[in-house]
């Protein structure tokens, strides 16, 4: 698709393909959530400020069904309380939507997905700045 068509559909509110997401997604590599009831936690594949998707083969996900998630970088807890709606279970990977979100949980997703898009570009950027040389 070229970059004008992107770009119309994107002012227009079209869906290209099937990308449903509306926000900027992004890969935070040790980010694991822990799901409420289960005894592990999951890798998170990419969290965007409004979804998540995670790498499960687990069976008993249903699109609808709702789960509550509390992140964690390594040890440490980011956030907790997740309410995440199940909106697609793929091949060993399930994509949930945040819903019922606390402004402190809205903002904390949103700076998170910020801060890696930050550290992504500057890495792109040194990566840029050293292939020049």
């Amino acid at each position: 698709m070229s970059f004008l068509k992107k770009l119309l559909n994107v002012a227009s509110g079209k869906k290209e393909g099937s990308e449903r997401r509306t926000a900027f997604r992004v890969e935070i590599p040790q980010l694991r959530a822990k799901l409420s009831g289960k005894p592990v936690s999951v890798s998170v594949r990419d969290i965007s400020a409004t979804g998540i998707s995670l790498n499960s083969v687990a069976k008993e996900f249903t699109p609808g069904g709702e789960m509550a998630v509390n992140l964690f970088l390594g040890a440490r807890m980011l956030v907790s309380g997740l309410v995440v709606r199940i909106v697609r279970v793929g091949d060993g990977h399930v994509g949930g939507q945040f819903v019922k979100l606390s402004p402190q949980q809205s903002d904390f997703l949103h700076s998170l997905t910020l801060e890696e898009q930050k550290r992504l570009a500057e890495k792109k950027k040194e990566a840029e700045s050293r292939a020049a040389k």
